[in-house]
C-alpha cells in the first residue's frame, strides 16, 4: 500500500483491536500481494462462550461468528423516525451445543429468509462477519451492522492451511 494515513483506532465501530487504523485517501494505491508467507486469515472469530459470558462487552468492536441455525422467529418490523426496518431473530448453536441469540436486520434478514424455508434435512450453517455484540438486562446477543456485516450461508469457505 502507498499513500495512506495512519490514525488512532478511535472510530465508532472497530473492525480490529489494533490501536491504529489505516485510512485511504484518493491517492491510495493498493497492490495485491501473492506471498505464501503473508498471513491471509481474515476472520476474527469469537466463541459463543466468549460472547455470552463477558463481564464488559466492548460494543464498538466488530467480530465474526459461525453456527448452525436451530430456531428462528418470523420477521418483525421496527419503525425509527422515517425508517421502516425488518429483522429476524435467529438462534445459533455451536459445536459445543452453546446457543447465541442473533438479530439479522434488513438485507441480512431478507438474505437468510429463503434458506430458513428450505428442507430441514441438512443443517443450515452460517458465517457472520463483522457483527456487533450487545447486552440488555444481563443477556448478550449479536446483531448485524448495516452494510459492514457479511453473511455466508452453507458456503464452502476455504479451510485454513496453518495457524499463526
Amino acid at each position: 500500500m502507498e499513500y495512506f494515513v495512519v490514525a488512532a483506532n478511535c472510530a465508532k465501530l472497530k473492525t480490529s483491536k489494533h490501536k491504529h487504523r489505516l485510512i485511504f485517501t484518493k491517492n491510495t494505491i493498493v497492490t495485491e500481494l501473492h506471498d505464501s508467507l503473508f498471513h491471509m486469515n481474515i476472520c476474527n472469530l469469537r466463541t459463543f462462550d466468549q460472547l455470552t459470558n463477558q463481564v464488559n462487552m466492548d460494543e464498538t468492536e466488530l467480530f465474526d461468528v459461525v453456527g448452525q441455525v436451530v430456531s428462528y422467529k418470523p420477521y418483525k418490523f421496527s419503525k425509527e423516525e422515517d425508517n421502516d426496518d425488518c429483522f429476524f431473530k435467529v438462534i445459533l448453536e455451536d459445536d459445543k451445543k452453546d446457543r447465541l441469540s442473533t438479530i439479522l436486520w434488513s438485507k441480512h434478514a431478507y438474505q437468510i429468509q429463503p434458506h430458513l424455508c428450505e428442507s430441514a434435512d441438512e443443517p443450515l450453517i452460517v458465517v457472520l462477519q463483522l457483527m456487533m455484540g450487545h447486552k440488555i438486562r444481563e443477556n448478550y446477543y449479536v446483531h448485524s451492522c448495516w452494510d459492514e456485516t457479511k453473511l455466508w450461508i452453507n458456503s464452502n469457505l476455504p479451510q485454513p492451511t496453518d495457524s499463526i
